[in-house]
Formats: structure tokens, sequence, C-alpha cells
């Protein structure tokens, strides 16, 4: 028993002299120290969360537009005096509390600051304080996943491709960063090009934008490139910010709602429609009709804005005074079924498809078996059943502008790559819907209406040569006391080799020289000024 006690004393003693000579020749080489430090556990911060990249048409960012300053702190003493510095007095407790661990953390500051154990590096903003278009774009939930727009519609490709910046510590066993060591930094995940190519012009969205936030509480405003299907602005009031999204779910105005996608009452826009119909059907501007200031259809009366009557005139002067019962006679002479045709060729009724989850309402035709008598003549003018979207009607006026060519409207171009390159290209080709003869015809009417004396005068520009039609659309319901209407203009410009249509809607008000009319001015003077930006 005794050799066995001796020998395990002698193992013991044997294995401590080799522990302290060991620890005698670490401690006389601080290089060994360093090395067995940089063997510890590591500990990775990460700042600000990469996300796919969403373009314009000229590949310019629309999101990931601004940066900001994030704090790496290791809470030392002096580090965290620091911080207490730079920080208000209703954040100081917060970040206390994030401070209690000891463990090194990302504090989102906002600013710069810079002191011993304080790292502040820039890191993307996913949405600005003025986003634009944010109902298009859409935003991402806590979780950095798409909920609506095209956030929702490219989540896949879109979703969180890693960390912007990545910052490494050293740490003990206890997750506290080692002193002596400095953290390493990797902000490669900055770089990332991968994402989706809209063909949105952030230039002219921009303007639109100005032109609906001056003149419209509640509407839409689409701009579509002529000549082809490309939305290059689709603005929708009012609008929210994706930084403060709950702030927005309870507000009766739905701001969240893509206005430019919903189906409204139209009202005299769809004479364009009803014009185009009548021409191609063998009738000329020249067919004449005498309005006494109202007209009997049935056993339905049906007045003029005039009520003492515009008297004899043509299509053209029809629409240059908007004179419903010229539209509601004309409907007569062709029949429902012409309007209705002529309808569907120029996308009513349809719903357009621009992405998965991001589609726009078909809006409403009437049965085309039902338009006979009195039905025909709401048709004629855009009253009773028919219902459209704003990005409809501006597709509409887009073929008219485009000498009759139809383009279905377009806002992806398709996805890009990592390397910048686009994986995949759209594009919309046109339809021939009308002769060239009827859509310049109607190309001149419309150039009528911005005349002194037309229903668009407040269209009208002193810089620029424009052509357009207006409406007041009547829903049927009160609110007040007071019937609600919604006002509509759309135009394109310039007169003589169109480049861009647009269309503005204002919800509840009637008042369109107030409200849609200036917004048309304002967007085609604002472009023509700075026409070598388009």
């Amino acid at each position: 028993m005794f050799r066995k006690m001796a020998a395990v004393y002698i193992a013991i003693m044997i294995a401590l002299s080799g522990l302290v000579l060991r620890l005698r020749h670490l401690s006389a080489d601080p290089g060994l120290l360093s090395t067995a430090a940089q063997t510890q556990a590591r500990l990775t911060l990460n700042a600000g969360q990469g996300r796919g990249q969403i373009y314009d048409r000229y590949f310019r960012k629309l999101v990931n537009c601004e940066e900001k300053w994030v704090c790496v702190v290791n809470p030392t003493p002096r580090a965290v005096k620091t911080m207490l510095e730079h920080i208000g007095p209703d954040d100081k407790e917060a970040f206390l509390k994030m401070s209690d661990s000891a463990k090194p953390f990302i504090y989102d500051c906002g600013k710069e600051v810079n002191g011993e154990d304080i790292i502040s590096v820039k890191v993307f903003d996913r949405y600005g304080e003025s986003q634009l278009a944010p109902q298009l774009i859409g935003y991402v939930d806590s979780d950095r996943t798409g909920v609506a727009g095209i956030e929702k519609a490219f989540d896949d490709w879109l979703r969180p491709v890693g960390p912007q910046v990545r910052i490494h510590y050293q740490v003990n066993a206890l997750g506290n960063a080692l002193s002596g060591i400095e953290p390493t930094i990797d902000d490669s995940g900055q770089d990332s090009a991968k994402g989706v190519w809209l063909t949105i012009d952030r230039n002219i969205q921009k303007i639109a934008e100005e032109a609906a936030e001056k003149y419209i509480e509640k509407g839409a405003v689409v701009i579509m490139e002529v000549n082809s299907g490309n939305v290059v602005a689709c603005v929708s009031k009012p609008d929210f910010s994706p930084l403060k999204v709950a702030q927005s779910l309870g507000d009766g105005d739905s701001p969240m709602l893509n206005r430019a996608f919903c189906a409204y009452d139209l009202g005299s826009l769809f004479k364009l429609v009803t014009a185009a119909a009548a021409l191609e059907s063998g009738i000329t501007e020249k067919y004449q009709y005498s309005c006494k200031g109202e007209i009997t259809v049935g056993e339905r009366h049906f007045a003029c804005s005039n009520r003492s009557g515009h008297g004899r005139m043509d299509m053209t002067a029809a629409m240059k005074k908007s004179c419903n019962p010229y539209f509601i006679n004309l409907g007569q002479c062709i029949g429902g079924q012409s309007i209705y045709d002529m309808a569907v060729k120029l996308g009513f009724g349809s719903r357009i498809y621009f992405a998965d989850t991001l589609i726009s309402s078909s809006g409403n035709l009437p049965e085309k078996s039902s338009l006979t008598g009195a039905a025909t003549a709401n048709f004629s003018f855009g009253q009773g059943e028919l219902l459209a979207t704003p990005v409809q009607v501006c597709a509409m006026v887009n073929a008219i502008a485009s000498d009759g060519e139809y383009y279905a409207p377009m806002i992806i171009n398709g996805r890009v790559d990592d390397n910048k390159k686009a994986a995949e290209r759209n594009k919309s080709d046109g339809v021939r819907v009308m002769s060239t003869d009827t859509a310049q015809s109607i190309q001149q009417m419309m150039r009528e209406v911005l005349e002194e004396d037309g229903t668009g005068n407040e269209a009208r520009s002193d810089i620029v040569t424009a052509a357009g039609k207006t409406a007041t659309a009547q829903t049927g319901m009160i609110k007040d006391g007071k019937r609600v209407e919604h006002s509509w203009f759309g135009g394109f410009f310039p007169y003589l080799l169109p480049k861009y249509s647009v269309v503005v809607f204002c919800e509840d008000t009637s008042d369109g020289r107030a409200t849609a009319q200036p917004v048309f001015r304002y967007i085609s003077e604002a472009m023509t000024e700075n026409a070598e930006n388009y």
C-alpha cells in the first residue's frame, strides 16, 4: 500500500513541476501569450442587415440610398462614460441596461462617436425619411422579410444576403472582450449588387411626388413612356413612411393603399374610348349633333354640364367642352357593344400583372349583353358600372399618344445578378388597337381641350404644348350630405412628338381645375425644363 501511495505522490509532483515550468516559459515569451489569446473564443457582431437592391431604370438605387452611424461598444467604464455624453436623456437607461452584460454590443447612436473601446461604422438605411414610391416599393418587417410591394413580390430574390459589416472580438469564456487585442472589421457585405431593376425613373418619380404633394390629398399619378409600356412614375397619396409603418396601419385615409392600382369611377375620360370606337366604325370627327342641354334615352334624362346647351357641334368641339349629350348620342349611333370592344382592346376590365402579389385591379366593365338604351348612354361618357384604375387609364391615354398602339403597363425590367447584370429583361410589345388616323384625330381633339376656352385650360402651359382630357366622375355615394365625386385628368406631352403620358386621379373632389389639372401642368413643365435628365 505504501509503495502505491508513493507512486501516486511522485506522479502528482512531476505533473505540478511540469506545469510550473510551462508557466515560467509562457511568462518569459509575450508572443506566446498573444498566440494563446488568439485561440480563445470569438464573438462576431453584425452591424446592419444586407438585402438586395431595388434600382430605377438607370440603375440608380431606390433603397439603401442613405447611411447611418452605429456604434460598436466594448462597455469598459471609459467607453460607457464617453457614450453617455452623446446619448439623449430618454435613451440612457436602455443603453446602461445593454452595458450591464459587460459584453461588446451594437448601439444605434445615429452619429459618429469616437473614443476608446468604441468603433463607429456606417451602414445603409433600407429606407430614408423621404422614401420614394413607398406604396410601390413596400416595406419589410423586423425579420427583414418583404411584407408589401416590390419587397414582397421579390422577397426570395431580395432576402437578406448577410450583414453589411461584421466586427470580430476575441473573448474569454464569459464573452468579455480580451484586453489588448483590437477587434477586426469586415465590410464586404456592403458591396452586393443583386436586386430588382424597375422601369421607374427616380427623377421623374420625385417630380410627380412633388406635384401630388402640392395639389392632392388623396389620389394617384401614373406616368408612362410613349411607345413603350414603361411606367416611369407611380404615386399614391397620402403616402407613408416605411420607417413608421405602425403609425399608418390604423389611418382612416389608408396611406398604405396603392391607389394607382385600385379601381374608381372614371367619368368623361372614357369619352376618348367612345370617340375611338366611333372613328373606327366610320363616323368622322365632323359628325354633328345639336346639344340642347339634355338628352333623353328611353325614360332616362341625361343633363349636360351646360344646362342651356352647347348648340350644334362636331366631335372636336364636343370633346373640348366635354358635352355629355353629344357622346350619349354618338354611343346610340354606334351601339354599346362597339364601345365595349374598344374598351377591352384598351385594357379595361383586365388585371395588370406586374409580378407575383403585385397586381392591379381589373376594374369593372358592364356586361356586354346589357349595353342597350340607357345602359349604353351611361357607358358612353364613363358612368354607370364602369370602374377603372389610374394605371389602366394611363395605358389608354398612352395608346392614343403612341399613334394607336397599346402597350401593357410594365414596372419590372427584370432581376439583376451579383455582377449587376440583368438576369432577365422584360419588354412590352405594342398591339395595334386603332388606326394611326384615328389616334391622331383624337390627339387633335385632346389638344383643343387645353385651349383657353377648353375644359382643361388649367393644365395648359406656356413652356410646353400638351394635350389632354378632363373628367368628373359621379360615384353615387353621399358623404356629409354631399355627393362624392372624383376628378381626373389624362394627357400627354409634348404634343407634336409625345414622350410621356400622364394620368392624375383625385379622390373625393370635383374641382379638377384646382387639383388634377395643375398636377399635370407642374409635371409637364418641370420635365420640360429639365429635359436633359430624362
